[in-house]
């Protein structure tokens, strides 16, 4: 459930290169050739250096133009901009592509994105939330103030609200209980047709006490009341 309510933030950071200017006294051009070609073979990662087996962070065993692997223990990551891509060989090499999100994954973000918005939204002052592109209030349709979903005759649903993103509806419930003991709420096995369901609380404490109801936020591809209506249908 946490997963729902969570944000996740990604953050890269670089850092500075500085290159210190050692001064040497030569006396001709002899000496001259001979500390530039060590300097050269010790420190330098010109593909002209030689013995150029290990670099610590990146190697170039070929030779190569922009032809440096990194080594193992320092991460690859996906979509490295065009100019760090010392991990690839050749003159030609670019950058890893970050891979394009599957239909699944993109079907999946919307759902998250819509259930946090209706979860934001229940528990907010009225006027609080901020609005998202993309994401309107919709419809609830012809539905009565309590309605039928869960199977549990002790638990009863309240619609407090529905909002659209495209295709997608979520509809956010206040579920309560009228029992005397507690009461779990059973989210997988739900009167309707529903694409996913959340459950802020899944055990709910007994009547006319702290914890006695919870929002249940469930997926459709239609309006709250025609998906209510389309039968029944456990999923989550």
């Amino acid at each position: 459930l946490g997963f729902f309510f969570s944000d996740i933030q990604k953050v890269r950071q670089r850092t500075e290169m500085v290159i210190l200017i050692r001064p040497y006294v030569m006396n001709n051009n002899k000496e001259e050739v001979d500390v530039n070609q060590l300097w050269l073979e010790k420190n330098s990662i010109h593909p002209s250096a030689d013995n150029l087996n290990d670099l610590d962070i990146y190697k170039n065993s070929q030779h190569l133009d922009k032809g440096f692997e990194l080594q193992p223990d320092y991460k690859v990551y996906p979509g490295q901009d065009s100019f760090d891509d010392y991990h690839l060989k050749g003159e030609g090499a670019q950058a890893q592509q970050a891979p394009k999100p599957s239909l699944a994954d993109a079907k999946q973000a919307t759902y998250v994105e819509l259930t946090q918005y209706a979860a934001k939204s229940v528990h907010a002052a009225r006027g609080e939330v901020q609005p998202v592109p993309g994401i309107y209030s919709a419809d609830l349709g012809p539905v009565p103030q309590v309605v039928r979903v869960l199977n549990d005759p002790r638990l009863t649903a309240v619609p407090v609200g529905s909002w659209r993103k495209g295709g997608v509806y979520v509809t956010a419930l206040e579920v309560s209980n009228t029992a005397t003991q507690g009461v779990p709420v059973d989210y997988r096995h739900l009167q309707g047709q529903w694409l996913a369901a959340t459950v802020e609380s899944e055990q709910l404490t007994a009547h006319s006490g702290f914890g006695d109801s919870t929002y249940l936020y469930l997926i459709s591809s239609d309006n709250f009341a025609n998906a209510l209506n389309r039968g029944s249908q456990g999923g989550r």
